[in-house]
């Protein structure tokens, strides 16, 4: 979208009082880059070769990546600032559908489906947040 507060901002007003939101956006602690860059003037939609480009300062990562990715904490003073209430956050391992090693998508999201249950889901590719417009 083009202005991430006018986004919320009408999702609030569509809402009803009491009403829940579930967004999903792109986790910054995820440690490749799946949405393309710009580099030299040009669009590379394959960035997700290129692993930490994520994890550079959000002044520097604005300039090369084409989408916006969000910490936890990013996130919750962006509902806040919108007048949404954050409920829940947590985040989602990748589904590997992308992978272009067809052979590799099984073991991997095996080992996946085991560190789900661990601190490392916190690198998952997605944050998925529930929030809800107030009653007032």
């Amino acid at each position: 979208v083009d202005d991430e507060k006018a986004t919320l901002h009408e999702m609030r007003r569509v809402l009803k009082p009491g009403g829940s939101l579930i967004l999903c956006v792109p986790n910054k602690r995820y440690p490749l880059e799946t949405h393309g860059v710009r580099w030299r003037g040009k669009f590379v939609p394959y960035s997700y070769w290129i692993p930490f480009l994520s994890w550079l300062p959000q002044r520097l990562h604005k300039k090369i990546a084409v989408a916006r990715i969000y910490t936890e904490r990013g996130l919750k003073e962006l509902l806040t600032d919108c007048n949404l209430q954050p409920l829940k956050m947590t985040q989602m391992l990748p589904p590997l559908d992308q992978l272009p090693f067809a052979w590799l998508r099984k073991p991997l999201r095996q080992m996946l489906m085991r560190a789900d249950n661990t601190p490392l889901r916190r690198f998952g590719v997605t944050i998925v947040a529930l929030a809800r417009r107030p009653l007032t």
